[in-house]
């Protein structure tokens, strides 16, 4: 059975300044126990001569030189030993993997011509064989003393965790035998890892921070359920933060005197021989380090976590699995600790401890920031990191700090959305009066959330129904994404434009995963969500009539979950306000109708839609109103008709209008009135 600890092959000890180091001392003594074989192999002495006669001719020496020989050798092994202080390589792999002394001795069989060249060489003509002398089992049944077949098995520790491999598999007596690679080094007191986990394998170190109450307290959970006698139980880290789950089970490990390695669910989708393979050299890795696996599982493929389970099954060393919500059926007992995303208290003790004297004098910039963004452990320190890095002379560091979350929440955008940049303000959105008033209490609760739910205490009851929603109703080209806009930048936050020809999925529970992936980058990003044409998510629920129409109704359900308990902004625009599902409705915080704009908010459009630095001649902005069209068209024709203007080399008029309001017209299917053009030219 595999040992359950490994000590350090450089144990950190003092020692004097020209004492030989613990590489020398561990050399030596691994080239005392190769001279110590060598002699057992050349003569047998393992019982001596009186108990199994030598079969070889008799030596030059005599066996009694040759006894004393081993004796002085054995002598010289011990007095290594006594000097190294400590296990060294060998000895620790004969206790990690539970060797007996013929396995020892086969495993320094094959690492011997390695090692040392010519190493078998002084058999010839001593009865072990005529012609040139291969490590192999056969030699060592014959030469080695207390040898058993079961170390030649497949089963046997040797060949099992690949400490040895056979040139010969299908006749494992006879085959040359070689010393694996990665434990030839190990022997040398040399660090590396395996060249076949290069790439997948990687260590997790301790975090160079101090964890939150919250997470320590998980840590020396799971010190406490790996530091006993009895089997370690699978650790399953369920919650979202993947950074905060690494800390928290590198800290944990170490307190439970174990180092941390980790892979990727994806790493262990492989076929059945491939996989058996991977996880022998993991477990090998795994119990030369002295460490445990974290598994890191994206749980919305469903391949990874069928191929962790089986990866799984195959090891005996210690895992944790990170992932948002636990496996089952796993081939182990399991013990499931949830990781909360951290506390807004957390996260303003983690932002001072790494920002410091810089922000002082802004006590209110923590706070602003803790109010939008859910970063991790992780991501607080390389924001601050990046902070400390920025150059502060352009604005103040509050500001800075702002921006620099920002663009941290913008390197986790999803391919499912689309950032839309903008610099409009409010006067860039034309409306009724008193429409825009709606639209600045939506603003006023993403800035004053953090005072309203923390210290007034409206958030102390659970995050379900704290949501805020917003839906903006009307017809096309009304200013509905324009306002969305002009929130963003008002509040400075990211607009992230979801793309539903992505979302969207034929496929039954993609279009939740999707939705799902979305909702998670934007809790951290502190980005608004904006969903155009909504009524293509979230309309009416319908009777179930077959597993389509329930499975649809299950996404529906799932949206409006979300949606309550999402932290941030989530604007949805639709034409079609009559299509929306009344339970939905129902959990909106803002519904803001966008009417069809007047004559005098038309004219009002139209002086906006021609940009300052632009040549205009002639343009009558009452004229121009009487055109029937929303703002979005109304953008549109100043557009295309300051094109025609440039292709001709002259300033804007009102036949440039008039040219492009025709082909607007034709592109909408209506005819322009007369009245709506009359004075035109």
């Amino acid at each position: 059975m595999m040992g359950e600890s490994f000590l350090s092959s450089e144990p950190a000890r003092p020692q004097a300044a020209d004492a030989p180091s613990w590489h020398e001392l561990n050399r030596r003594a691994l080239y005392a126990s190769l001279e110590v074989l060598r002699l057992r192999l050349l003569h047998g002495l393992d019982v001596g001569p009186e108990a199994r006669p030598d079969p070889d001719p008799e030596p030059e020496h005599g066996p009694e030189t040759i006894a004393s020989m081993l004796a002085r050798a054995e002598d010289a092994l011990e007095e290594a030993h006594a000097h190294l202080g400590s296990r060294g390589t060998l000895e620790s792999l004969v206790a990690t993997f539970d060797l007996s002394s013929f396995e020892r001795d086969v495993l320094l069989l094959a690492a011997g011509p390695k090692l040392r060249p010519g190493f078998l060489a002084e058999l010839r003509g001593n009865g072990a064989a005529h012609g040139p002398v291969a490590a192999t089992f056969e030699l060592a049944f014959r030469a080695l003393p207390s040898p058993h077949w079961a170390a030649a098995t497949p089963a046997s520790p040797l060949r099992f965790h690949h400490l040895i491999e056979l040139d010969r598999p299908e006749d494992p007596v006879q085959s040359p035998l070689r010393i694996d690679e990665r434990i030839l080094f190990f022997l040398l007191g040399l660090a590396s890892l395996d060249s076949r986990l290069l790439g997948h394998l990687v260590p997790v170190p301790e975090p160079e921070y101090d964890l939150p109450a919250d997470y320590a307290r998980l840590a020396r959970t799971i010190r406490a359920l790996w530091s006993g006698g009895s089997a370690r139980p699978i650790l399953q880290l369920g919650g979202p933060d993947p950074d905060g789950k690494r800390a928290i089970a590198a800290v944990g490990c170490a307190g439970a005197g174990l180092l941390l390695y980790a892979i990727r669910g994806a790493d262990a989708q492989c076929d059945v021989a491939q996989r058996a393979m991977f996880a022998r050299l993991i477990d090998r890795e795994l119990a030369l380090a002295g460490a445990a696996l974290l598994i890191e599982i994206d749980e919305d493929e469903p391949e990874e976590g069928r191929a962790a389970r089986a990866l799984m099954a195959r090891m005996r060393m210690p895992v944790l699995i990170a992932r948002a919500r636990p496996l089952s059926n796993l081939p182990r007992p399991d013990v499931r600790v949830d990781v909360e995303p951290l506390g807004p208290e957390d996260q303003r003790r983690l932002w001072r401890a790494h920002i410091g004297a810089a922000i002082e004098r802004e006590p209110q910039a923590v706070d602003e920031v803790v109010g939008h963004f859910r970063f991790g452990p992780g991501a607080i320190r390389s924001t601050a990191a990046a902070f400390h890095a920025s150059d502060l002379g352009g604005g103040s560091a509050g500001a800075r700090l702002w921006e620099i979350c920002r663009r941290n929440g913008r390197s986790h955008t999803s391919d499912l959305v689309q950032r839309i940049q903008s610099d409009v303000g409010w006067d860039d959105l034309i409306l009724p009066e008193g429409r825009k008033e709606g639209l600045a209490q939506i603003a006023a609760h993403l800035v004053h959330k953090t005072k309203v739910y923390e210290r007034w205490g409206f958030g102390q009851r659970g995050a379900r129904g704290l949501g805020l929603t917003a839906l903006f109703y009307g017809d096309s080209g009304t200013g509905k994404t324009l306002a969305a806009e002009v929130i963003a930048n008002h509040v400075r936050l990211d607009l992230w434009r979801v793309d539903l020809s992505r979302v969207l999925d034929k496929y039954i529970g993609e279009t939740e995963k999707n939705l799902r992936r979305i909702f998670d980058v934007a809790e951290e990003s502190g980005a608004i969500l904006l969903f155009d044409e909504a009524d293509a998510l979230f309309a009416k629920r319908t009777e179930v009539k077959d597993s389509v129409d329930r499975f649809a109704n299950v996404e529906v359900s799932y949206l409006l979950q979300r949606m309550e308990a999402y932290g941030g902004l989530a604007i949805l625009t639709t034409n079609m306000y009559a299509s929306l599902d009344s339970a939905f409705m129902r959990r909106l915080r803002f519904v803001e109708h966008f009417p069809f704009p007047r004559a005098e908010q038309r004219a009002r459009i139209w002086e906006r839609a021609f940009p300052k630095g632009a040549p205009i001649s002639g343009l009558h902005m009452g004229r121009l109103a009487q055109l029937n069209l929303a703002g979005g068209n109304i953008q549109n024709i100043a557009v295309n008709a300051a094109f025609l203007a440039a292709a001709e080399g002259s300033a804007i008029t009102m036949a440039h209008v008039l040219r492009a309001a025709r082909r607007e017209c034709e592109k909408l299917e209506r005819q322009l009135a007369d009245a709506e053009v009359a004075g035109w030219i």
